[in-house]
């Protein structure tokens, strides 16, 4: 082990053992939160990217951040590189390419670094470049996260963050952004995808020019919606700031982003799967740039399902919510593979539509709930991932198993409503402003999936054989005897098993 893994590790040791004294000393969990948002902080590098997976879950940084904490997510320390050795030791005849190259770096993340270019034959361009401690450090940095979060989960125990979740997303998300080769062939699939639409612009991406380590691309101008919201946030008026800045309606181009991100999700391969602000171009004519195509979230295993949910997403906010109906639609789309296991029993072991009661015991479920605060407050700020996960499927009384390709995706569009949510609350205008937006991004991939927009049924989806879906379904049914044996005898009785 080398001097600087052993810094790290030494530096994980010393946070271990002050969680560990807060945890004995009986201290409260946002103590424990500002203790692992101070050592990571300090850990840098891959330590702060795992504080911003951590901070995407809602309750991490409630009741004791400041924005004075969540600005480490924006000064990123920048890591001495030499450019110029870096292109020629690619390639030693790197001049016939590029006629000039910035030696400052104009952006930088907790993987890579951005500079400027041109090629020679004017083109403007960037040039990322993975920060060598990531390919240096990182195996001793995803051990030392492994080991602390193992520790945090304990210490954390009863506290409303997984922490063992945020860890396997951290690892996703590490190995998709530390691989330029797989971002190239994000980059060209969404170029071809967006090829000739009107407003979303997507930048040429360079393969004779990247390499697993460097990735090169047209340079994008305008403003990123990172800009705006920080120019929000220090008083200006984001619709004016925008429109000085790229004579665009930030209301129209929030809209195009919504409808962008659906519509994409049932008629395409992928979808832009890390809508952050700073990844987000604000171009005139209304026009949307998207850049950094290391996270692409898969379309859903089944669009149909996704669909569905989505509908229920859009009564919701109609002010129409179904428990029964929305419980149904989440099940198909959280946990495919099942609803296929139940249909198949349903054909031919069960007098009646499982599905039926699946929903009315949702119902039941809601109605002995709604009127308690948390319930209340999951509906008035229209939370309804936590309400199906923290009410009516509260210690997976369903027994659904979530498919993690299908959180992805529905990670960004939350992402996306997150966003929009906090542009209008800060713009000091209704959430009625907010709530029309999503509302109007979720018709419109309802009414073209209806009019026949969804490409298939299915993209990932296995072909169930009869024998295996009846023991899955089996399975199931025993995991809910375990979990909820009322409501086991509910089902029992009506669909007799």
């Amino acid at each position: 082990m080398n001097k600087n893994d052993e810094s790290r590790s030494e530096m994980a040791v010393k946070l271990g053992l002050r969680l560990l004294r807060v945890h004995f000393s009986r201290g409260d969990q946002n103590q424990v939160k500002r203790e692992i948002f101070a050592g990571f902080k300090e850990m840098g590098g891959p330590y702060v990217k795992f504080l911003q997976v951590l901070a995407a879950q809602p309750d991490f940084l409630r009741g004791w951040a400041t924005p004075s904490e969540t600005q480490v997510f924006e000064d990123v320390a920048l890591e001495p590189i030499d450019i110029i050795r870096v292109l020629e030791y690619l390639d030693r005849n790197y001049r016939a390419h590029f006629a000039a190259v910035d030696r400052e770096p104009m952006a930088a993340g907790s993987f890579g670094q951005v500079y400027r270019a041109q090629l020679t034959n004017g083109q403007v361009v960037i040039i990322k470049v993975l920060r060598p401690s990531v390919s240096r450090y990182l195996k001793t940095d995803m051990k030392n996260l492994g080991r602390m979060v193992r520790l945090l989960a304990l210490v954390n125990r009863g506290g409303s963050v997984d922490l063992r979740e945020g860890f396997s997303e951290f690892k996703r998300i590490t190995e998709l952004e530390t691989d330029y080769r797989l971002e190239l062939k994000n980059a060209l699939w969404f170029a071809e995808y967006f090829r000739g639409h009107e407003q979303i612009i997507i930048p040429k991406t360079y393969a004779e020019l990247s390499t697993d380590r460097v990735l090169v691309q047209d340079f994008v101008g305008g403003v990123s919606l990172a800009e705006a919201m920080i120019a929000q946030q220090n008083g200006a008026n984001i619709a004016d700031w925008v429109m000085q800045a790229t004579g665009s309606d930030i209301w129209a181009q929030l809209q195009t982003l919504g409808n962008t991100l659906l519509i994409s999700s049932i008629d395409g391969d992928y979808i832009f799967g890390d809508p952050h602000p700073g990844n987000i171009k604000l171009l005139p004519d209304n026009k949307i740039g998207f850049i950094d195509f290391g996270i692409a979230a898969s379309a859903p295993t089944s669009r149909h399902a996704f669909v569905d949910l989505i509908r229920e997403y859009y009564n919701l906010y109609m002010g129409q919510f179904r428990p029964a109906e929305f419980m149904v639609a989440a099940l198909a789309f959280f946990d495919n593979i099942l609803t296929q296991a139940i249909s198949v029993a349903t054909d031919n072991l069960l007098r009646k539509n499982i599905f039926d009661f699946i929903g009315e015991a949702a119902g039941r479920v809601f109605e002995t709930h709604k009127h308690d605060e948390l319930t209340k407050g999951y509906l008035d700020n229209l939370q309804m991932t936590r309400l199906i996960t923290q009410v009516i499927n509260k210690g997976n009384r369903f027994n659904v198993k979530l498919d993690m390709s299908n959180l992805a995706m529905l990670r960004a569009s939350q992402m996306y409503m997150s966003m929009v949510n906090l542009i209008v609350k800060r713009s000091d205008l209704p959430m009625s402003v907010a709530n029309q937006i999503i509302r109007n991004s979720f018709k419109t991939m309802v009414d073209y999936a209806d009019a026949g927009g969804v490409a298939q049924s299915s993209t990932r989806a296995e072909s169930l054989s009869d024998e295996r879906a009846l023991q899955m379904f089996g399975d199931w049914a025993a995991g809910i005897a375990d979990r909820d044996p009322q409501l086991y005898r509910q089902i029992r009785e009506g669909a007799v098993f």
